[in-house]
């Protein structure tokens, strides 16, 4: 199987949820008018339905597996209509000027915290070997120094 294609159905989920909240954010738009038109009507037929709710219960166990069948197949279609609305809008996104520049400031901001990396480590380096050589020249000093006082004191004494 193709790259692409392998990375096109690691998407699919990705690009259902986007689908599924750009359709949420258009629905919710639409929804405060719905709501007061439809709540009169459905306080009527609440009520006459409470009285026929046993009855419809008993009917409507015989049609479950059909509707059920019918549910998985709009539920499928459905998800499928979401992940193409979904990548057309992150296909959108990622075209934009914006976008676009944003990716570029980040990888620009990556490669100068690289070099910001880089540059510490290697003075780090540089203070340790600068730090053992100081070590090392002390170190001599002490033995020249102990050196040159036991030959004045054999002088001496």
């Amino acid at each position: 199987m193709p790259t692409k294609t392998v990375n096109r159905e690691i998407r699919k989920p990705f690009h259902a949820y986007v689908g599924a909240v750009d359709l949420a954010v258009a629905k919710t738009r639409e929804l405060p008018t719905e709501v007061i038109t439809k709540a009169a009507t459905f306080v009527p037929m609440t009520t006459s339905f409470v009285f026929e709710l046993p009855s419809k219960a008993k009917s409507l166990r015989t049609g479950l597996e059909s509707r059920s069948t019918t549910l998985t197949l709009k539920a499928t279609g459905f998800y499928g209509d979401l992940v193409e609305r979904g990548e057309k809008l992150v296909t959108s996104i990622r075209r934009q000027e914006s976008t676009q520049a944003a990716v570029k400031q980040v990888k620009t901001a990556k490669a100068q915290a690289k070099g910001a990396a880089t540059t510490a480590t290697n003075a780090a380096k540089t203070v340790s070997t600068r730090t053992k050589a100081a070590t090392t020249s002390a170190a001599k000093a002490a033995d020249a120094t102990t050196k040159a006082v036991e030959d004045a004191a054999q002088k001496i004494g």
